[in-house]
């Protein structure tokens, strides 16, 4: 009973609404504070910053986007170059090959003994193919047209300008290895 008695104290509600339109009046005001009211100002310099950084971006994309191509360019340049360099050992090797064959043809030739014995024949040095119209005996070097031993001679890879008939018959026979022999013999 005793506390009904000795009441604690008790809120003012007058006190209480007078100190909250107070406070209410002073909120309103809030707005014509400088940073708030630069708060407009700031949130248009942040947008700013934004569209900057977004720039920047882009043009970092853009620039990554431009150097991807320019290495895809640079790996498609050293592609062909591999690629070409393949061609080119691949040619390499078949003029090696055909060298060897033809040397080998050409020691071979070196022992015929008559204008009839079988020639061994050359392949073309720059691609490795049988030469069209390539004598088969020494004798029909003596009966090749002028024509048909140019041929021959410039599949060998072999100059004929300024030679006579005899001239580019004679190359011809040094060329594959015939001795001069076998043309003697065959007049003998």
């Amino acid at each position: 009973m005793a506390a009904l008695n000795n009441p604690a104290p008790q809120p003012d509600f007058n006190l209480l609404s007078h100190g909250l339109h107070t406070a209410l009046g002073e909120i309103e005001r809030l707005p014509n504070l400088p940073a708030i009211a630069g708060g407009q100002i700031i949130l248009a310099e942040i947008q700013q910053m934004r569209d900057e950084n977004r720039a920047e971006f882009q043009q970092t994309r853009n620039r990554f986007q431009q150097m991807g191509n320019e290495i895809q360019l640079v790996r498609n340049e050293i592609q062909q170059v591999r690629n070409e360099n393949r061609e080119q050992f691949g040619r390499l090797h078949t003029v090696m090959g055909t060298n060897d064959y033809n040397g080998a043809a050409r020691v071979q030739n070196t022992y015929l003994s008559t204008p009839l014995d079988f020639i061994f024949p050359f392949l073309n040095p720059s691609t490795g193919a049988a030469i069209p119209g390539f004598p088969g005996t020494s004798a029909e070097i003596d009966q090749m047209a002028e024509h048909d031993v140019d041929a021959v001679l410039q599949q060998l890879g072999l100059r004929i300008d300024a030679l006579d008939l005899a001239m580019k018959r004679r190359q011809l026979r040094v060329h594959i290895g015939l001795r001069a022999i076998a043309q003697v013999e065959r007049s003998a």
